[in-house]
């Protein structure tokens, strides 16, 4: 169910909205109504004790498709404000009997922009 090289680039201060789509290893749709919690963060390294950004359900992840296992991550400016560089990415389920699951990493890259003074 791991989706590895999810990366993506984007410019600090700038608003993003990612779409993640969850499927089981027979490329499925994932029914996101079995899973109560869903969790995103961005971090310097793997295995980080400090996370960069944490996203979670109402505070920067919503279900967009149940369903279809189509869930959205939006990132605002004031999140990636005074960073730059690459980040390690994770997003993971969690159930109704508290397991989780993690269904997708990857790399952020985080640029500057000529116009971010």
């Amino acid at each position: 169910m791991v989706k590895e090289q999810q990366d993506f680039t984007m410019f600090s201060k700038n608003r993003i909205v990612l779409s993640v789509s969850v499927t089981d290893d027979d490329d499925i749709p994932v029914n996101l109504t079995s899973y109560p919690q869903i969790h995103w963060f961005m971090m310097n390294r793997p295995h980080s004790s400090t996370w960069s950004i944490s996203k979670s359900v109402g505070s920067g992840v919503s279900v967009s498709d149940a369903p279809n296992g189509i869930f959205i991550v939006t990132l605002t400016g004031s999140d990636t404000a005074g960073k730059t560089g690459s980040f390690y990415h994770e997003a993971l389920l969690i159930d109704d009997n508290s397991q989780s699951y993690t269904i997708t990493i990857g790399t952020a890259k985080l640029r500057k922009s000529a116009f971010d003074r």
